[in-house]
């Protein structure tokens, strides 16, 4: 940075660019607030009810071992779990590791373990763009809840575990 600095006629032309790119997004009212939103769903998770009607718009594969030929829904907590870091990994455009577990803190610490292995599992197929379908099915049905509970957010208000857009 200094080189470039020395080698430009207005050594301090860096700054002023920095100091003029503060002075617009201060000036800007249309910002989202990631700070407000971590805040806001610090202790939150999904809830069960709009859990289970997460879980009835993901369709599952046939040629499964459950009753009828196809993979059973898993509805677990621990899928619960998972799925809460991921919509505040999306509400809050942040890595997953800082997501706040609420239902994973509530277990013993070996499960808690295993549990946080699975969200990493999870995670790693996201980045490493590998899913399955049913990820990319409860990654979409996950984008849709967080576009309803954004503007809830940024209004500053906790919406309740029970709220969903799907009704």
């Amino acid at each position: 940075m200094h080189q470039w600095a020395r080698k430009r006629p207005d050594p301090l032309e860096f700054e002023t660019a920095i100091r003029d790119l503060a002075a617009e997004l201060d000036s800007r009212d249309d910002l989202i607030n990631y700070e407000q939103r971590r805040k806001i769903l610090q202790a939150w998770c999904i809830g069960p009810e709009p859990w289970e009607v997460i879980g009835s718009r993901i369709a599952v594969p046939a040629g499964g071992y459950a009753p009828g030929g196809g993979f059973a829904t898993d509805l677990s907590d621990r899928k619960r779990n998972i799925a809460s870091v991921i919509l505040w990994s999306l509400m809050t455009k942040g890595e997953h590791v800082p997501a706040p577990t609420p239902i994973c803190n509530q277990r013993d610490p070996e499960t808690q373990r295993k549990w946080r292995m699975s969200v990493d599992a999870v995670w790693s197929r996201i980045r490493h763009r590998t899913t399955r379908p049913t990820d990319d099915q409860s990654i979409t049905t996950l984008e849709e809840y967080a576009a309803y509970l954004n503007p809830i957010i940024d209004r500053g208000e906790t919406p309740p575990v029970d709220a969903r857009p799907w009704t």
